[in-house]
């Protein structure tokens, strides 16, 4: 009897503290309201945005990505302030904007750690501000599922699944270049001075009026000529650069240019392009007098403007053969087809001679 109501103490013992458990649990989430915004709507007035990556064995920090608002446009400050693309920015600071929280999947610190949204351990830290006040930081962690990352607030300890991919907060600064950056707008291209030869304007109606200057009689641009002029244009207009080293002043390419070309507007103004060969890397180095920054371009597309010749572009054509454009070769004899101006300068053949003869002896009336 005391056996059986000891064991029924226990029972309800267990049943006190769980019910005590679950109350303490239910007012913790009863704060918790899904579908509310993950960040505060001040990130929109953010003028910095940092993104840093901890590393995976020393958990330690990795230099920083910092990109800066200055004067409404973004620039890389790990590339000397060169522009960032607007657009790709705003995309990212709109997409943290929009972030939901979902129901939390964890709250523990030791559940920080293990998701990697630990303040010391972490995959990505994205942190915005406005001058010296941070307005977010937010912890990107481990990945539940496709396009998910676990997320955790820095001052909430509750983490989440949200949607969204790493990528799209790179910490890599080529990946936030203006590529627009060396892009000329081909209406407003006058002549382009190449090594081997010169395209000029013919008419300021059509951007496609440039073409190869001092065309012969018999030469032309046949139409598949034409489209690879195009496709060069193209290129020239729109240098792909790879990524930015820096200001050209503090990190100047020297050596003479393995490869350059002068583009000339029709404002007058003149852009100059040198590309350097660096021993050691694939890529080259360009210099533009347009630009105060010194870039790195894919090897491939350097040589590809470097096998552009006059030849490529041109179709010559041959003039026919005729009897009044051939030149007779000197063999020192006269043609059987030129008459003697004096037919009695030539002396007779023995055939001439002997009919000759005949005639003489012969009298009419004889057989």
């Amino acid at each position: 009897m005391n056996r059986a109501i000891t064991l029924l103490m226990i029972v309800l013992i267990v049943q006190v503290i769980a019910a005590v458990t679950l109350t303490q649990s239910q007012q913790h989430f009863d704060t918790f309201e899904a579908n509310q915004p993950l960040l505060s709507a001040t990130i929109s007035d953010a003028d910095t945005l940092r993104i840093s990556v901890a590393d995976e064995d020393t958990e330690a920090a990795q230099t920083e990505f910092v990109l800066n608002k200055n004067n409404g446009s973004w620039q890389i400050a790990n590339r000397d302030g060169f522009p960032a693309d607007n657009a790709q920015v705003q995309r990212l600071i709109e997409k943290l904007i929009h972030l939901k929280k979902s129901w939390p999947v964890a709250t523990s610190a030791a559940a920080a750690k293990r998701f990697k949204t630990d303040a010391g351990n972490y995959q990505k830290k994205i942190v915005l501000a406005r001058g010296e006040q941070t307005l977010a930081t937010l912890y990107i962690g481990t990945s539940p599922g496709f396009k998910k990352v676990h997320a955790r607030v820095e001052g909430d300890s509750n983490i989440y699944a949200i949607e969204f991919s790493t990528y799209e907060a790179s910490n890599k600064a080529n990946r936030w270049l203006d590529r627009s950056q060396l892009t000329i707008n081909r209406d407003e291209i006058s002549q382009v001075e190449l090594p081997t030869f010169t395209l000029k304007r013919v008419s300021d109606e059509d951007e496609n009026a440039l073409t190869i200057s001092d065309l012969k009689e018999n030469e032309s641009i046949e139409s598949a000529q034409l489209e690879q002029l195009q496709q060069l244009l193209s290129q020239l207009a729109k240098i792909n650069f790879t990524d930015v080293i820096g200001k050209k002043i503090a990190n100047v390419a020297v050596g003479e240019p393995a490869f350059g070309y002068t583009v000339h507007l029709k404002s007058g103004q003149q852009i100059r392009y040198d590309f350097f060969s660096i021993s050691g890397k694939k890529d080259y180095q360009l210099i533009t007098s347009a630009d105060d920054y010194l870039f790195t371009v894919d090897a491939g597309t350097v040589e590809k403007l470097q096998q552009s010749s006059r030849d490529t572009f041109i179709s010559t054509k041959i003039a026919p053969v005729t009897a009044t454009n051939v030149e007779q070769p000197d063999t020192g004899q006269t043609s059987a087809l030129m008459a003697p101006e004096n037919s009695a300068d030539i002396p007779p053949s023995d055939a001439d001679s002997d009919a000759g003869l005949e005639r003489q002896t012969t009298k009419p009336g004889n057989p």
